[in-house]
């Protein structure tokens, strides 16, 4: 990662959660702590081995929700960097085009407007369809299996599919196709 610290924060946060459910997961399983009680874990006083059932499969089920939560969170933060950039580099098009496209030159008056900027290219799926051709292969069907996880996330998933991949792995993704743009 060129810029250490693009996602850190993001996965210090998600490990430090994970660490915690671990922790919580372990004292749930002992009946006498009633630490399970005081934070609200919805467990009903079953045999030890029912318990030990009861208590994966909510923490199945956290483990998965925590999971596609930081996932948005990385996909967010993905996208404020490259709106960011994209902003910056339009500005810097305008700029040029304006300096350098001058009269009597057609649509000299008009030539900064031919420049997309936010407004035009205002999705990630749109980002994917600039940078498609200008990142390698690889990313390009890395990120649109992110976009489409993303959507099966957001959408319930009714839209979208799935992605095999770990908050972490995502991170490097999202970080490798920065350093290519």
């Amino acid at each position: 990662m060129s810029e250490n610290n693009r996602f850190e924060e993001e996965l210090r946060t998600y490990t430090c959660l994970k660490k915690i459910c671990e922790n919580a997961r372990e004292r749930s399983l002992n009946p006498a702590d009633k630490y399970a009680q005081k934070v609200l874990i919805p467990l009903s006083e079953k045999k030890a081995g029912e318990r030990r059932k009861e208590v994966a499969r909510y923490f199945d089920t956290l483990h998965s929700k925590t999971d596609a939560l930081f996932f948005l969170d990385m996909v967010a933060r993905f996208e404020q960097i490259v709106f960011d950039k994209i902003d910056n580099a339009s500005g810097q098009i305008r700029r040029i085009v304006k300096e350098l496209y001058a009269k009597p030159d057609p649509f000299s008056k008009i030539a900064a407007s031919f420049v997309k900027n936010q407004d035009d290219i205002h999705s990630l799926r749109n980002v994917h369809n600039l940078l498609e051709n200008h990142i390698p292969k690889y990313l390009s069907e890395q990120l649109a299996a992110i976009i489409e996880h993303r959507n099966f996330i957001a959408h319930g998933g009714r839209i979208g599919r799935p992605s095999p991949h770990s908050v972490e792995e995502i991170a490097l993704i999202l970080d490798e196709i920065l350093d290519h743009i």
